[in-house]
């Protein structure tokens, strides 16, 4: 991905003309943006850190950019013909929860609702009708069932019917 190494003013960001004749680079930035990845961090990746090194100052020159035509043709264009796969799967899902849940400057209950989606997503755990969280059962566990249930119909007692 090539990327811009010298300082742009602000004001190229909301220039049509300019960001027309680069649109290799607006269209980079886009097709990140339809993957998902914040746009500060989008807008460092193509534009370079020289070009972020005050954050109101970034955060003026994303919105800019994101209110411009030429951006806004390039998102839709390429949200249209990104597959969804390359945009959200599991894995994408279960390490942007994992990501929440991790971060110590977000509301723990934030976190932890976090870190309870991505336990549902990664099959860890299920949640019942009532809204609980019930551990998923595992191979072990099975296991662990049916030998007690084997044992105690061995010893005479009565126990839970084998399938």
């Amino acid at each position: 991905m090539a990327k811009i190494t010298q300082f742009l003013e602000t004001h190229y960001f909301s220039d049509e003309g300019f960001l027309t004749d680069n649109i290799t680079f607006i269209e980079q930035y886009a097709a990140l943006r339809v993957r998902g990845v914040y746009s500060a961090a989008a807008f460092r990746r193509v534009f370079g850190s020289i070009n972020c090194v005050d954050p109101m100052e970034t955060r003026h020159r994303v919105d800019s950019l994101e209110a411009s035509d030429t951006y806004s043709e390039a998102f839709e264009r390429l949200l249209k013909s990104t597959p969804v796969d390359q945009m959200l799967s599991d894995k994408k899902a279960l390490q942007s929860y994992l990501d929440i849940a991790s971060n110590p400057m977000l509301k723990e209950s934030v976190r932890v609702q976090a870190l309870k989606e991505a336990c549902v997503l990664a099959g860890i755990t299920t949640i019942d009708d009532a809204g609980r969280t019930k551990k998923v059962p595992t191979l072990d566990d099975l296991y662990a069932e049916h030998g007690t249930a084997l044992e105690a119909k061995a010893n005479g007692e009565p126990g839970k019917p084998l399938h």
